[in-house]
């Protein structure tokens, strides 16, 4: 019994270790922000891809200080990007991905461009 369930144990962990997932999001409330980071297994990558509002109030600053807050205090690794961060937009753009770009020449609204950075974003990080 207790050899068996230690290697179960072991064996999720290292599936684990070996998982991203990716978070999009658009201006949701902190809290509900929070919850989900902290239901995510401690040995995945989190990798959030955020397309909040930058002006007026900056819910993507307060997205990346709620995520760097949680990272300190439970130890864990992750990675937040703005979907209209213009780096990001020319980094698509040499890597293929054009189509993802609007006639302004960054990433098109959308939560399954969303996805598609976060997957990328994986990949980068051997996830």
């Amino acid at each position: 019994g207790v050899r068996l369930h230690d290697l179960e144990d072991e064996v999720i962990k290292d599936i684990e270790g070996r998982m991203a997932i990716v978070i999009p999001i658009k201006d949701e409330k902190l809290k509900l922000f929070e919850g989900v980071v902290s239901g995510i297994p401690h040995d995945c990558l989190i990798i959030v891809v955020s397309n909040s509002q930058r002006r007026r109030v900056d819910r993507f600053r307060m997205e990346r200080d709620t995520l760097a807050q949680f990272c300190h205090f439970s130890q864990r690794q992750a990675l937040i990007v703005h979907q209209k961060d213009p780096q990001l937009a020319q980094g698509l753009a040499q890597a293929g991905y054009a189509d993802m770009l609007d006639e302004k020449g960054v990433v098109r609204d959308g939560k399954s461009e969303g996805m598609v950075i976060g997957i990328l974003l994986a990949m980068l990080n051997r996830k």
